[in-house]
């Protein structure tokens, strides 16, 4: 029984690890985005071009306003600099998972905190109330990306 938990936590530590990588990847190009977004929607880029309702326009303009904020942009800075340390002890436990030994779980505490901080965040900066289709989306993502830290922190648990 005891080994079988070991299993299912060394598989949603994987999970963790492999999209928190892809993530990483992606927050770190992103950084010059980040830094110095664009300050004003530019109708001439490919993916505009056709865009002709005034709502959707009106959806990028808000955006853009959200990404120019700095307290915006520190809060990215800070969560790419959490989630590149979060990546590192993920893979440090997965080491000691397949070692059978004890793991670090303030990760996966660190980890929920952090999706949690992102939801405050989308509300605290008027993004979740761009759309509610985006909206929904974003918290039915964030409460799947919490789902494989849970199912660590359970499966840990239970071999105590």
């Amino acid at each position: 029984m005891v080994r079988q938990s070991f299993k299912k936590a060394t598989f949603w530590n994987m999970v963790l690890l492999v999209f928190g990588s892809v993530n990483g990847v992606m927050s770190i190009v992103e950084i010059p985005a980040i830094l110095k977004p664009e300050t004003k929607v530019d109708m001439s880029n490919p993916s505009l071009v056709n865009v002709t309702d005034p709502a959707i326009i009106k959806t990028v303009e808000k955006s853009m306003t959200i990404l120019t904020n700095p307290f915006y942009q520190l809060y990215m800075m800070v969560m790419l600099v959490v989630g590149l340390v979060l990546i590192i002890t993920f893979f440090q436990n997965h080491q000691a998972l397949l070692r059978g030994q004890p793991i670090l779980l303030w990760p996966y505490y660190g980890h929920l905190i952090k999706l949690v901080l992102a939801i405050c965040m989308s509300i605290f900066t008027g993004s979740a109330l761009i759309s509610p289709l985006l909206t929904l989306t974003t918290l039915g993502l964030n409460v799947a990306w919490a789902l494989p830290a849970i199912l660590v922190l359970y499966y840990v648990k239970r071999n105590h």
